[in-house]
């Protein structure tokens, strides 16, 4: 197994939950409550979500407030009511400061569904989409998938390790469906490890990236990565939950059968790399 995605000397659980959990979070309830079908094999995971959201045919109801949203979403619990709120403050308080193309607000506050955290991830979706075929139209010739030699072995290095992490999420959610529960400190190392692992992505997204080009495939399944790590850091840390602190509660293991829904959907996008 590859050592590039250990290069941080320490990170706290803290750091290892993913900050966008409340966005994967939104988008797995609007598509629960739609009883919308995903496609598997989709490229880009969140847009997949966004062009099947498309496709429902109740009027969502707009409140415009992320407390009432929030109630809808949390339940009885205080702390998701609390992380749901600040997370729908901060979108909204964004997006009230830039001015935005009336025509993707006004698609994106259609399939929101009262959240402005969805609405926000929308509305860059839209406008990344927007930048790209402009990009297209102006040179359509434009390569956008050339890697240099260093970048592409590290992308084999980043699948490599993403075939590893899978194949332990994969054991620890058979544990569970067996009836029993994975070793919490196990759980914590391999917590640790996703997260040094979502970093180690998102450095490489970040050094491939060339401004107003959205379709470069190294890029794409980076993002994926990230996105399917996002799931899996996810579904680990509801299980330490599960052990330590909610050891008579389903709450855990629902969250956890919810977040590999969407896992699923975005793992056949990844390259399958084998582990030498």
């Amino acid at each position: 197994m590859s050592t590039d995605c250990s290069k941080r000397e320490t990170l706290s659980l803290e750091e290892a939950t993913i900050p966008n959990m409340w966005e994967i979070a939104a988008i797995v309830e609007v598509l629960e409550r739609k009883e919308i079908r995903m496609l598997s094999n989709n490229r880009t995971a969140l847009t997949a979500s966004f062009m099947l959201i498309l496709s429902m045919s109740a009027t969502p109801t707009w409140s415009g407030s992320p407390q009432e949203y929030c109630k809808g979403v949390a339940g009885e619990s205080y702390r998701l009511l609390e992380t749901c709120m600040r997370g729908e403050e901060e979108a909204r308080n964004r997006l009230q400061s830039r001015s935005l193309d009336p025509q993707i607000k006004a698609y994106c506050k259609k399939i929101a569904d009262g959240s402005y955290r969805l609405m926000e991830t929308c509305i860059r979706r839209e406008e990344e989409a927007k930048a790209n075929i402009q990009s297209r139209q102006a040179d359509p010739q434009q390569n956008t998938d050339e890697l240099t030699g260093g970048e592409k072995g590290k992308l084999v290095s980043l699948l490599v390790d993403y075939a590893d992490f899978r194949h332990r999420v994969q054991e620890v959610r058979e544990t569970r469906r067996s009836g029993y529960a994975s070793d919490t400190k196990d759980l914590i190392t391999l917590a640790k490890g996703i997260g040094e692992c979502i970093i180690a992505a998102q450095k490489f997204r970040s050094a491939i990236h060339i401004v107003g080009v959205t379709d470069n495939k190294a890029e794409v399944t980076a993002s994926n990565l990230i996105y399917a790590y996002a799931a899996m850091s996810q579904i680990v840390h509801a299980e330490i939950d599960r052990n330590i602190y909610l050891s008579k509660s389903d709450i855990p293991l629902r969250v956890a059968e919810k977040h590999e829904e969407l896992w699923k959907m975005i793992d056949p996008s990844i390259p399958v790399v084998s582990i030498p």
